[in-house]
């Protein structure tokens, strides 16, 4: 009897042996969720669409030169929707002087909207409509277009608020070669191109323009740094007299 119950001691000691030696074992790694694991999701791209109109007699326009001038200005929205320098406009220009004179206030517009720091103004999403309202063809056989936009911008900086411009008048320059019809110039009314009339009048007043854009974005990039430390010190100027709100509304109606 005493072997039997030595001999049950023992195979319960073995039992709980194992049992223990199991419990002890180290338990595996809880999988991660399958959404803790993946990439971030890219952000949206900018959508966008525009189109091109004509006020003009039938053929007054070929198909196309009102093409040419579509990529342009599709060209021209999708470099301000992404903040970066135009892409797809190879052969669009008569040339390299041309493309530069040509997209100087894409140049502008895209210095001046990467001009606050921490300030998105990239574009979530556009619409444009050109309606060329004139076309005339030159002696040395170019044709000079003047239109009218109208554009809608949405900024990743205001996603629930439409900036609309009306109205804002362009003037090209296509020029025909062995390749087809190319831009020789554009130009586009904006508050530099005013003041560049203002100081020299209209003469060479797209290469003046142009030349302008580098000096103002530098003027402009300059008061901002300026505003920023004065910012930081504490030294923004007060009113003597402060907005009063209520006054105004009251002297409005």
């Amino acid at each position: 009897m005493f072997k039997q119950i030595a001999r049950g001691a023992a195979l319960a000691l073995c039992v709980l042996a194992a049992g223990c030696a199991q419990d002890l074992s180290p338990a595996p790694a809880p999988a991660l969720p399958q959404q803790a694991v993946e990439a971030a999701p890219e952000p949206a791209a900018p959508v966008g669409s525009g189109r091109v109109e004509t006020d003009l007699e039938e053929g007054s326009l070929t198909p196309e030169q009102t093409a040419l001038l579509q990529r342009f200005m599709d060209g021209y929205y999708q470099a301000l929707a992404r903040l970066q320098a135009p892409e797809g406009m190879d052969g669009l220009f008569a040339s390299d002087a041309a493309a530069q004179q040509s997209l100087a206030g894409l140049t502008w517009q895209l210095g001046l909207r990467t001009l606050t720091e921490g300030a998105d103004y990239s574009l979530v999403s556009w619409q444009y409509r050109l309606r060329c309202t004139a076309a005339r063809q030159e002696a040395d056989g170019s044709v000079t277009v003047q239109a009218q936009e109208d554009n809608t911008q949405i900024f990743a900086q205001t996603p629930g608020t439409e900036s609309r411009q009306y109205g804002v008048h362009h003037s090209f320059t296509l020029t025909p070669g062995p390749d087809g019809w190319r831009i020789a110039a554009h130009s586009s009314f904006d508050a530099l191109y005013l003041t560049t009339i203002r100081q020299g009048g209209w003469e060479d007043l797209e290469a003046r323009y142009a030349a302008a854009v580098p000096a103002f974005l530098e003027a402009n990039r300059a008061a901002a740094a300026a505003l920023g430390a004065q910012r930081e010190a504490g030294l923004l100027p007060s009113a003597d007299h402060p907005y009063d709100r209520q006054a105004a509304l009251d002297y409005a109606r």
